[in-house]
């Protein structure tokens, strides 16, 4: 009888020590890095552009912003899925091509960006190796440069 209360002693030691560690792993695993975006004014009236594909006519949401220093619309997209606002590299590439002093990035990019009147900036955005040259010369383009994370919500 003892070597049966020693076994079941140890199997619900096992499950405790399982479900700690697993509390524990998740809880990193899954939660979104620190926010870092400063958040000021207000985006009233902020118009929308939705890009469709062939089995959705609703396949993205687009903001315009417009960067700092740069007198020209491009696009982000609002996704909700996403925890953390990116900026697309190569996007950005072509971008800094055109406007050199007005961009400066690395491994991040610090930028400062409008939404109507709402400005969003960081030292820290995150940039994704992703995104396809942006058309600056034809004024109809759209150019999206990155997306819109649910850090923008939490400062809200």
């Amino acid at each position: 009888m003892k070597i049966i209360k020693k076994i079941v002693l140890a199997f619900v030691a096992l499950i405790v020590l399982s479900l700690i560690g697993g509390y524990f792993y998740f809880d990193r695993k899954f939660s979104p890095p620190e926010n870092y975006l400063k958040v000021s004014g207000n985006a009233e009236n902020a118009s929308v552009k939705w890009v469709s594909d062939e089995g959705n006519p609703y396949a993205a949401l687009l903001l315009p912003v417009e960067l700092k220093g740069i007198k020209k619309t491009f696009y982000m997209q609002l996704d909700f899925g996403s925890p953390i606002t990116v900026f697309y590299k190569k996007s950005l590439q072509s971008v800094q091509e055109k406007f050199p002093s007005q961009i400066d990035f690395k491994e991040d990019v610090s930028l400062n960006f409008k939404v109507k009147n709402l400005s969003i900036s960081s030292k820290k955005f995150q940039l994704l190796d992703y995104g396809k040259k942006a058309d600056l010369d034809n004024p109809n383009s759209v150019n999206i440069i990155g997306t819109i994370g649910t850090d923008l919500l939490e400062k809200r």
